[in-house]
């Protein structure tokens, strides 16, 4: 398995981020932090006015912000709505051969866990048995860490209680402290990845073209027609194998639960979400939970495993190898999982900041994508800057604007 792992990284080294942590790249974040802090310190003494205009202009952003993502929200509201309704009726029109690419999918699926209770892993197993043929259509991969001493257990007891009801339930475990990984769900989906690969198209000879490939946290529930649309939208795209999917995530599957601080938190983060996923003008990626197509992930040697925050880098990584040409395309079919919890309000609070804090390693991909920008020369500088200009605003801008407004206020 390490011979094949080494093979695939020297076939798509290009893509690979590069791991010197004090590379001029992973600087850039930090640099322009500090720019922004230092020239509205500065231009408070120096240059009051300008400081205020400046500020100013930032609030009337803001504000055009607010107003875009509250237009899309309801936008994607009236988008879900309708994609029920289209399910329930099952209207669909295919053509003789979009029908023959459709009945030829098939779905694998990876739920990458470390230490998850079993509880949370049967129920995410549980909303897979429910899309439509799953005994035929869909593989799940419980992508085990070998580190973790329950993950034997777990697997013993899911498979006894799951038998019969997919296609195929694989496990892998991955093992620790692999050379040239950082351990996280990157490096974990990688090793799955190519396990499966190896099993369902090298052994069992399923054609590769035909497969789908979704990421799956372990606490997600996927609406029960999510990958029925999933089939068709894969089936009748042209241009399959430049396709991400995801369907809007939202975290209320123990809403009632949470504390009403972490409620509101929450909901203004789904409100997030599916904003974005509704902005059709907004380069959107991926969050999460995901799908896209076997083939584009086998292309470029999978997640890169040295990543911590790889959703957005998985995007990132197929974009730069396809010079530009991937686009992910919505399911308005939500996909919920579950808000942060803990033992008291305290805990509940820590552990949401352990959460943010995991999201901002996505300011890397700042960096990867200015190592990117040289390593493909024939890529249009267009669509380099349109991925530069999304990681920067959604990564530092929004995070710097309050403080400037502040000041300007001042």
């Amino acid at each position: 398995m390490q011979t094949i792992n080494t093979q695939y990284r020297k076939r798509t080294q290009r893509l690979d981020v590069v791991l010197n942590i004090n590379h001029l790249t992973y600087k850039i974040p930090g640099i322009f932090s500090w720019l922004i802090l230092t020239a509205a310190l500065t231009g408070i003494f120096l240059y009051p006015y300008v400081v205020l205009q400046g500020a100013r202009m930032l609030a009337y952003y803001m504000l055009v912000r607010f107003l875009v993502v509250v237009i899309f929200y309801v936008t994607g509201l009236v988008r879900m709505n309708l994609a029920e309704k289209r399910v329930k009726t099952k209207v669909y029109v295919l053509s003789p051969h979009e029908l023959e690419v459709a009945q030829k999918v098939h779905h694998v699926v990876i739920i990458p866990n470390y230490k998850e209770p079993v509880e949370i892993l049967s129920r995410t197993l549980a909303g897979l048995a429910c899309q439509e043929n799953a005994v035929e259509k869909i593989t799940v991969v419980l992508a085990m860490e070998k580190a973790d001493p329950t993950a034997e257990e777990k697997d013993a007891i899911l498979r006894q209680q799951f038998e019969g009801q997919f296609a195929h339930i694989l496990t892998t475990y991955h093992p620790p402290r692999l050379p040239g990984e950082i351990p996280g769900k990157g490096s974990n989906e990688t090793w799955a990845a190519r396990a499966a690969r190896r099993e369902l198209v090298d052994e069992l000879h399923m054609d590769l073209n035909d497969l789908t490939i979704t990421s799956c946290d372990a606490d997600s529930i996927f609406h029960p027609a999510y990958f029925a649309e999933l089939t068709r939208q894969f089936a009748t795209d042209p241009s399959r194998y430049r396709r991400f999917w995801q369907g809007p995530l939202v975290f209320d599957n123990n809403i009632t639960e949470v504390n009403p601080i972490i409620r509101i938190l929450t909901f203004f983060q789904n409100t997030i979400q599916i904003s974005e996923l509704a902005n059709f003008v907004n380069l959107r990626m991926p969050l999460s939970t995901y799908s896209l197509s076997y083939r584009l992930a086998d292309e470029v040697g999978y997640w890169d495993p040295a990543v911590i925050a790889e959703d957005w880098h998985m995007f990132l990584r197929c974009y730069f190898a396809k010079r530009g040409r991937i686009r992910l395309k919505p399911i308005f079919l939500k996909t919920t999982g579950d808000a942060i919890v803990g033992d008291n309000l305290v805990q509940t609070l820590s552990n949401y900041y352990q959460q943010q804090f995991r999201h901002a390693w996505g300011a890397t991909d700042i960096g990867y994508i200015l190592q990117q920008w040289e390593r493909t020369p024939s890529m249009p500088t267009r669509k380099k800057l349109i991925s530069l200009v999304k990681v920067l605003h959604d990564n530092m801008l929004l995070s710097s604007i309050g403080f400037v407004v502040t000041l300007g206020s001042l």
